[in-house]
């Protein structure tokens, strides 16, 4: 969802490229999505052959849900640390950052 999210209306195949997986496992998973109302599958405006994928009004309240509950474990985890030990951190993680960046891999990965 993550990835349909932040690209916008993507090919089956080239999700199956962004998260490193056969196209037959992100087709069954895309299939379980659609079922529960949270991706829709429509025409590609470019080739009217193939389908891309989005989310719905729903899948998008559920990204924003998801990421509410992350937020808040996180604060809640890091509220009890050290503001030196958030400091390293925050600078480990942007040197994590900058090594995925340089390798060619998305910054948010692919959940």
């Amino acid at each position: 969802l993550t990835v349909i999210r932040k690209n916008g209306p993507i090919r089956l195949t080239e999700l199956a490229s962004c998260i490193g997986v056969g196209k037959p496992s992100v087709s069954r998973q895309i299939a379980f999505l659609e079922s529960i109302g949270l991706v829709v599958k429509e025409a590609d405006p470019l080739d009217g052959r193939a389908q891309t994928i989005r989310l719905t009004d729903e899948g998008e309240a559920k990204m924003h849900q998801v990421q509410d509950a992350r937020r808040q474990v996180f604060r809640e985890r890091l509220g009890e640390w050290p503001v030196e030990d958030l400091e390293a951190l925050a600078a480990y993680m942007a040197k994590l950052n900058a090594t995925y960046e340089r390798d060619g891999f998305p910054r948010d990965g692919a959940s």
